[in-house]
């Protein structure tokens, strides 16, 4: 199954942490947790990739960051992986935009490696999640979303990203692929 990746989105401690800047909906952290972990045991044990997507933003990014509430500023103790995330690899990858092609290493190590299936887990639902797996789609990938490993800010948004990512051409699941 060398040609299938898990793109683990955004668990940073900004985000699913105790004292997050900018958190999913409380509620979803201990879920998500739950099942991207799960989801990185599993791709562990098949011997497929598992790459850590994580925003780090740049501290002169005035407007964004107050935005952001100073959400995972490039070398913050925010922008780390949360401790409790499973790291089964090396592989990370830094954005400073919502989808995870904005850093041109990603496209190049999945080319490199001939990968085609991306399972895209993680944090934000309507941000991160949504348009990396819109431009995963728009380059030819097969895109899967296990939606019990997505979490968001309120549980509308999320519902509502989910249900749109089908008409894209994703597929949404509700149990772990």
């Amino acid at each position: 199954m060398r040609n299938r990746a898990l793109l683990v989105m955004n668990m940073q401690r900004d985000y699913i942490g105790v004292n997050a800047r900018m958190p999913v909906e409380p509620s979803q952290t201990p879920g998500l947790l739950e099942h991207v972990n799960a989801l990185v045991d599993d791709f562990a044990q098949e011997g497929s990739d598992i790459l850590y997507v994580m925003n780090e933003f740049s501290s002169y990014d005035i407007i964004g960051n107050a935005f952001r509430r100073q959400a995972a500023l490039a070398g913050s103790p925010g922008a780390a992986l949360d401790a409790r995330v499973r790291i089964a690899s090396g592989l990370r990858f830094a954005k400073r935009q919502g989808d995870a092609f904005s850093n041109p290493a990603l496209a190049g190590y999945l080319a490199a490696s001939g990968i085609s299936e991306l399972v895209i887990a993680g944090v934000f639902a309507e941000g991160s999640v949504y348009r990396t797996a819109k431009e995963a789609l728009r380059r030819g990938f097969l895109v899967t979303i296990p939606s019990p490993a997505v979490g968001s800010r309120d549980e509308r948004r999320r519902a509502r990203a989910l249900a749109h990512l089908p008409r894209i051409g994703a597929a949404v699941a509700d149990d772990l692929p």
